[in-house]
């Protein structure tokens, strides 16, 4: 098991709602672990109160790393240029969409990036190149469901 040497950041914006922030050196697929304390009486400490605990674990995800991705396998000879300029532009395209709050339009655009990468031939792509980019998109997508509310069958 690793530990990331960064920190994150919890901000709170009021009692219902939170802002996390991952640390800087977090990576596509890295798992953040945050437990939480909830008090009824946070306030005073000589009061007897009532606390629970809550573990939440989060999946680090991000569409820069795919990028990255991309264009590495291709830099490296193991994706060709116009397949890696097809799959950067489904890319852009999700981070758009993702930034504009249109979970679904992100979903289709990841779906399409999938649909290329897993449909090309050999001659376009490496095995090992098409099963590391196809393991990147596929957890940005579990994600981007779990968190927008997209069935995760479709």
């Amino acid at each position: 098991m690793d530990t990331l040497a960064g920190a994150g950041t919890i901000d709170l914006a009021n009692e219902k709602d939170a802002t996390f922030t991952n640390p800087a050196d977090a990576k596509t697929g890295d798992t953040v672990h945050l437990i939480f304390e909830v008090s009824d009486s946070p306030s005073n400490p000589m009061y007897t109160s009532l606390k629970t605990y809550k573990r939440v674990v989060l999946t680090v995800v991000s569409y820069a790393d795919l990028s990255t991705a991309v264009q590495k396998w291709a830099d490296d000879g193991h994706l060709s240029a116009n397949l890696a300029k097809r799959l950067l532009a489904f890319v852009d395209k999700a981070r758009e969409q993702t930034a504009a709050g249109k979970v679904q339009s992100a979903d289709s655009a990841l779906r399409a990036f999938l649909n290329h990468i897993s449909n090309a031939d050999s001659k376009r792509v490496s095995a090992e190149a098409k099963a590391a980019l196809a393991a990147l998109a596929t957890t940005l997508q579990s994600a981007l469901r779990e968190g927008g509310g997209i069935p995760a069958d479709r």
